[in-house]
């Protein structure tokens, strides 16, 4: 046996031998279609080391059998739920049946692809780096335009807790996430969209790092897409608790740092409080936004309170449509 220094770390022995492993997690519901597509893209990565965990969450269409072709490929495993618990609950459960090994995850929406060399790009980007980082963080491209989908304060470099609190940093990326880094944070399953109420507060404790890569072909053309308004109570009952759990684990440091921003996150909470007919939420937000930063904005919004909700979701609904 070898004397003198100290013993090898086992994890750093371990990860160094083989590489770092990379598991993406594919969360989906009654998209037959297209989920073969995500999967496959996910496997074509030009990386060694990259696991699937794909999620369905009770879909009543094809979506089985789409997935069930790829049933003797060892790299994949899948996820049954037996009823639709929507999509934050999806991938609360593919988070949990991360394997013990994984050292980075992503979770990737059913009807995007990534490029071939996205996962690369992004583990070498958390292997250079001289500080520990919570997630890298690549750009995304419209599939249809080649548009860049999001807004940063700069093409690559680091990604604050400051940023993406104030909006310097929003709209859509695509990231790794050190999976050690996660801890035992997971999604509010209320919630029908808004992953920042993990990802942000995830910042504050290690940095981001964006680099200057298209990692992701995004997809917006799809009517279930998640972020698209939904004017069913139902639908804006989940946008009420996606800012809700946000706001939840963030408005206290949002209010340090950009009080504005603040007043405006719960003017939105408010107004799909307002729509789900929430109404004492939806005073309580304004109540809130009135206090971080006064405006006529916030007496604006009061107006829906004075509305039933049915005909707000309407005419929000045919405004909606109008202007797209």
């Amino acid at each position: 046996m070898a004397s003198g220094g100290a013993a090898p770390d086992d994890e750093h022995v371990r990860t160094t031998a083989r590489g770092p492993r990379v598991v993406l997690v594919i969360p989906t519901f009654n998209r037959a279609r297209l989920v073969g597509h995500a999967i496959d893209s996910a496997l074509s990565q030009d990386y060694p080391d990259v696991r699937v965990v794909v999620v369905d969450d009770g879909s009543t269409d094809d979506t089985s059998a789409a997935v069930a072709r790829f049933a003797a490929e060892p790299r994949v495993r899948v996820v049954w739920r037996e009823r639709n618990g929507g999509v934050m609950a999806a991938k609360n459960s593919g988070i949990d049946a991360l394997p013990a090994d994984c050292d980075y995850f992503g979770i990737l929406d059913s009807d995007d692809v990534l490029v071939p060399s996205a996962i690369g790009v992004l583990v070498r980007a958390f292997e250079a780096s001289r500080t520990p980082l919570s997630q890298v963080f690549g750009w995304c491209a419209d599939a249809d335009t080649g548009e860049y989908t999001g807004v940063a304060p700069h093409r690559a470099g680091p990604i604050t807790y400051q940023d993406a609190l104030c909006g310097r940093f929003e709209g859509e990326f695509w990231q790794l996430i050190r999976r050690a880094a996660l801890g035992d944070r997971r999604f509010d399953e209320r919630a029908g969209g808004n992953e920042a109420m993990v990802w942000w507060p995830m910042l504050k404790e290690s940095p981001g790092l964006l680099v200057d890569t298209v990692v992701r072909k995004y997809d917006r053309s799809g009517a279930d897409r998640v972020n698209r308004p939904s004017f069913t109570q139902r639908g804006a009952e989940r946008k009420m608790w996606g800012y809700r759990a946000y706001l939840e684990r963030t408005a206290t440091d949002t209010g340090s740092s950009c009080p504005a921003r603040l007043a405006e996150l719960w003017l939105e909470h408010a107004k799909w409080a307002a729509f789900a007919g929430h109404w004492r939420a939806c005073v309580g937000s304004l109540t809130h936004a009135w206090r971080a930063n006064p405006s006529w904005r916030v007496a604006k919004v009061a107006l829906l309170a004075l509305a039933p909700s049915p005909l707000l979701r309407a005419a929000y609904a045919r405004l909606h449509r109008d202007t797209r």
